[in-house]
Formats: C-alpha cells, sequence, structure tokens
C-alpha cells in the first residue's frame, strides 16, 4: 500500500526528472543558436580580407572576437556588424589593431588634417603613444560617426576615446 510519503517521492522523482528533460533542451536550443550565431558572423565577416586574421566565438549568444586587424576601424566595423546579427546579446572583442607606428606629433597632424576636412565642428585631438582622445562638439550623429570613423581609420591610431559631446549628451565608450 503506498503512503502519502511515497506518492510525494514519486512525484518529486518525476518533476526532477521533467526538469532535467526541459534543461537539456533549453541547452540544445540554446547551443543550435549559438551555433547559428557563429555560422552568421564567419560567413559575413570572412568575406572581407581585413578580417582575415580574426577568429570567431560564440557561447551564450555572447560573441567574441579574437585576433588583429590593421587599422582601429576594422575593429570598430567587426564589432558593429556583429553586433547586428539576430539574437546576439553582446559582442566582446579582444582584438589587437596592428597598425604601423609613427611618432605623435606626426599622427596629431595628420588627424588634425584628416578630420578638419570632414568637419565643421569643434574638435580637439590628443594623442599619446598612438592612443587618441577625440573631444569637442558635434552636431548630430553623422558628424561624430564621420570623425570618430575618420580618427579609427588612420593607421597610427591604436585605441580611442570618445569625448564628442552633442546635443548635451554624455561622452562614448573607449574603443
Amino acid at each position: 500500500m503506498w503512503t502519502s510519503n511515497h506518492n510525494n517521492a514519486v512525484l518529486l522523482v518525476v518533476l526532477t526528472l521533467m526538469t532535467l528533460v526541459q534543461t537539456r533542451l533549453l541547452f540544445a536550443r540554446d547551443r543550435a543558436v549559438d551555433q547559428r550565431i557563429l555560422a552568421e558572423v564567419t560567413r559575413e565577416l570572412c568575406r572581407e580580407e581585413r578580417f582575415q586574421n580574426l577568429r570567431f566565438e560564440v557561447e551564450d549568444m555572447v560573441v567574441r572576437l579574437r585576433g588583429s586587424v590593421s587599422l582601429l576601424e576594422d575593429k570598430r566595423q567587426a564589432m558593429q556588424k556583429a553586433q547586428t546579427f539576430r539574437n546576439v546579446r553582446m559582442v566582446i572583442s579582444h582584438m589587437g589593431v596592428k597598425t604601423g607606428r609613427m611618432p605623435d606629433a606626426l599622427l596629431l597632424n595628420r588627424l588634425r588634417e584628416q578630420v578638419a576636412q570632414d568637419q565643421n565642428d569643434t574638435i580637439r585631438l590628443q594623442v599619446k603613444k598612438g592612443g587618441v582622445t577625440i573631444q569637442g562638439t558635434v552636431r548630430d550623429d553623422a558628424h561624430r560617426e564621420s570623425a570618430l570613423s575618420t580618427v579609427a581609420g588612420t593607421s597610427g591610431v591604436v585605441w580611442m576615446e570618445d569625448r564628442l559631446q552633442m546635443d548635451g549628451n554624455k561622452r562614448g565608450p573607449t574603443i
């Protein structure tokens, strides 16, 4: 004869087994999503020669980019492209920028010329060991993106800190 304790124990075993089955199905579904994201990111980014030195990992819908690129702009674009795929929660960069080095003063002069050609905004640049801090005011997102892309697309820039402001917005991220 079954007692109440036996019924509870059987019910507990059944619930535990159901939870395990659902968990395994969930993990299998998550792995399938990760594999789809990995295939899409790999297919898209490997089309371009500038991304040939990159490796991709996906776990829990988080994309990790590893390797090196020759321009900081390539790093920015790889991160932006990886973020566009469905179900990607986050993109983490472990990419290095292997670009030709030049004296800071020469890099600063080159950047000032290029940014001045593209912008009518008030932008100030500082360069230290190939890192660029860009600050000032821009009119809109298009001008901000243009300035950032110009700086990041210049050989010799290894990192950039965005301190640009627009209509009272706070500064952007360090790349």
